[in-house]
């Protein structure tokens, strides 16, 4: 308990403990505000760098309110303090509750936010259609088709899991209002992420499945529904890497063009070390081969499609039915595929990523709370 009297005192309560009321302000607005975790933030960016905290300012009224008066005047006003308490502890939500109720906001945010999803489903289905127009009907066996399906999963997992950047400044409009609501102690960071990551994922996977169903059957790509089913698998957990990603960012810098341009840079310098411009043999061993080739989603994802797509076939010259056949195992060997696993192994890393990817996402939040954003752009405003 802050104060508890008379109105008329409250002024030089405030005043004698180093709080006075500015002229022309309302003066319970400006005790609010002294109270108020949520200005926290702007007083440290305000001219007045001196000023102290909501926390600071609460201990120091506490402890005056309580020097102030005798324990005879005030032991009604605590034996209620000691009641109160106990019982808003033990009504607040556990961590159960908390968690449907964000998912529940989460999924109602992002169905009515047109920019989220809906905006990103709707390019996503016309990059598809303009890929699928482009590489229609590649799925003959001849040898001609091998460079167009491999053009084709290079282009399926770098132009389509980019469109989660557009999805940034939604990602930094929530990180906003979790930092006020987590300031006032209404949830944890952990509650936050898990929340997000659940009620994201459905959003993602209708992403996949609907415009991967028109690029996969108007490319002609392997026949059979567990090929189909894998597809959309890699393509919704790279999609969901690179919201991981994002989000990560989102946490480190508070600029939103400033995010998405160190989003971007960072995918970058991932695909340039996938396998794909030069192959893994090739790469420079420091930094390129050891550790960045390994730590590209894009080369798990290129990988497990390889395998999802030439396992099983025979490439031939339609021209002469006589000449020299070639099998989709020799194509993953010239391609330096990695073949000591099955395509499921690179599925199963894809997800392991994304767990990985959530689990930073956490431990930045955890991070930034306690040192604020890393990437500060004074220069800038959000």
């Amino acid at each position: 308990m802050v104060y508890f009297g008379p109105t008329p005192e409250a002024a030089e309560f405030f005043t004698a403990n180093g709080f006075p009321c500015p002229l022309r302000r309302n003066p319970s607005d400006h005790y609010l505000r002294i109270i108020n975790k949520d200005f926290d933030e702007e007083i440290k960016n305000g001219p007045s760098l001196k000023s102290p905290s909501a926390a600071e300012a609460i201990e120091t009224l506490v402890n005056s309110f309580r020097s102030l008066h005798n324990l005879a005047a005030n032991i009604q006003a605590m034996r209620t303090e000691n009641d109160v308490l106990p019982l808003i502890k033990e009504r607040q939500a556990g961590f159960f509750t908390k968690l449907l109720l964000l998912m529940k906001r989460s999924s109602v945010n992002m169905h009515r936010d047109i920019g989220y999803y809906w905006l990103r489903f709707a390019i996503f289905t016309f990059v598809c259609l303009s890929i699928g127009s482009i590489f229609y009907n590649i799925g003959d066996t001849s040898m001609g088709s091998i460079q167009a399906r491999i053009s084709l999963i290079m282009c399926i997992t770098t132009i389509l899991t980019m469109t989660s950047l557009e999805g940034f400044p939604s990602f930094a409009e929530d990180m906003k209002v979790f930092r006020k609501e987590r300031l006032n102690g209404h949830y944890g960071a952990t509650a936050f992420v898990i929340s997000n990551t659940l009620s994201s994922a459905p959003f993602l996977g209708l992403m996949c499945i609907i415009p991967g169903a028109i690029i996969y059957y108007m490319t002609g790509l392997q026949r059979g529904m567990d090929h189909f089913i894998y597809f959309v698998a890699v393509l919704w957990a790279s999609i969901m890497l690179v919201e991981g990603l994002m989000m990560v960012v989102a946490v480190m810098v508070p600029d939103i063009l400033l995010g998405i341009a160190i989003g971007s840079g960072i995918q970058a310098l991932l695909l340039l070390s996938c396998g794909f411009f030069r192959f893994p043999d090739d790469l420079p061993k420091p930094v390129w081969k050891y550790p960045m080739y390994f730590i590209s989603y894009h080369k798990y994802g290129m990988q497990g499609l390889y395998k999802n797509e030439f396992v099983g076939l025979t490439f031939g010259d339609q021209m002469n039915r006589n000449g020299l056949l070639m099998g989709g195992d020799h194509v993953l060997k010239k391609l330096q595929v990695e073949m000591g696993y099955s395509k499921w192994v690179d599925l199963a890393i894809l997800c392991a990523m994304v767990i990985i990817y959530r689990a930073t996402f956490l431990a930045m939040i955890k991070l930034t709370e306690m040192r604020g954003p890393i990437i500060k752009c004074r220069w800038m405003k959000v």
